[in-house]
């Protein structure tokens, strides 16, 4: 299951799930684009990260919230997600391709929340990968 977060011609991000590493943990395959730059990079996350900031998006997609966050344990990749007005939704974050790193690429770029169903379908899916 391949998570899209932006459209393909133009800034997003792509997290490609590979492989389970042991019963709690699974690795990525991380690709970045944010005009002009693009980047990628492995990285690995916990069962439960992806999907609890799918619920996240979920809160925000339904007004509940005002952002939703994804921190994980191991944070190769954090992502803010705001909502603005007419319908669309501000994503900010950091990626690095080791915790701990000092180099890191920050990114900023808009998205529809239109797109919001899809992301949050994906992530949600993302624990279930065999």
């Amino acid at each position: 299951m391949t998570i899209r977060i932006g459209e393909q011609g133009s800034d997003h991000i792509i997290i490609e799930p590979s492989a389970r590493t042991d019963s709690a943990a699974f690795s990525a395959d991380i690709f970045l684009r944010c005009m002009p730059w693009t980047g990628h990079f492995p990285a690995q996350f916990q069962l439960g990260e992806l999907s609890r900031f799918g619920k996240d998006l979920e809160h925000l997609n339904q007004g509940l919230k005002c952002t939703a966050v994804l921190r994980p344990g191991e944070p190769y990749l954090v992502m803010t997600f705001a909502a603005e007005r007419e319908g669309k939704m501000h994503v900010m974050g950091a990626a690095t391709h080791q915790p701990g790193a000092r180099t890191r690429v920050e990114f900023e770029f808009t998205i529809s929340q239109s797109e919001l169903p899809h992301i949050i379908s994906a992530l949600l899916a993302a624990d279930r990968m065999d």
